[in-house]
């Protein structure tokens, strides 16, 4: 199955990861099936657990979601055992996800700066800058330390985001 330009740049993303000795863990908040139908669920979570060599079935197998729930995946390796989960494949309702002591390596410390205000209310520009300039501070502070080339910024609407990279037990 061919992947889209979109599904190309997740499948850099995975590959990006850097977890060749684990798994990746990819959940979906919110979704379930009804009827045979991928919907929406509140409290529903589909996850499944891939290995490296299955990045792009990992793609595919998300694409029916896109757009129906939150998609994310763990931002460290984790243990290869949990493929006995859902070796290569998402299971609807999973009752059992990633859990910290299943995570073999640190390889990305998440930064995430959002302004202070009440739940449902978006920030300000006046905020929002402020939020990026302070999450520029902390990569530049970090990336000071591990050198140049070790993180990934974004904006998330109401703040910033950093990924910085690392490599630890």
């Amino acid at each position: 199955m061919k992947l889209t330009s979109y599904e190309e740049l997740m499948l850099a993303y995975l590959h990006l990861l850097g977890h060749q000795d684990g798994v990746t863990e990819i959940r979906i908040l919110n979704a379930g099936i009804y009827r045979g139908r991928i919907v929406w669920r509140s409290q529903g979570i589909v996850s499944g657990y891939y290995d490296s060599d299955h990045y792009e079935k990992a793609v595919q197998d998300i694409r029916p979601y896109n757009g129906t729930g939150n998609i994310y995946t763990c931002l460290n390796p984790a243990h290869p055992d949990l493929l006995a989960r859902a070796c290569n494949r998402l299971v609807p309702y999973s009752r059992a996800t990633t859990g910290d002591a299943e995570i073999i390596r640190l390889n990305w410390v998440p930064i995430d700066i959002d302004p202070y205000r009440p739940s449902g209310i978006p920030a300000t520009e006046k905020e929002l800058a402020a939020a990026l300039a302070r999450r520029d501070e902390a990569v530049t502070y970090l990336t000071g330390i591990l050198g140049e080339g070790h993180h990934i910024c974004g904006m998330s609407g109401n703040g910033g985001h950093g990924l910085i990279r690392i490599d630890l037990p």
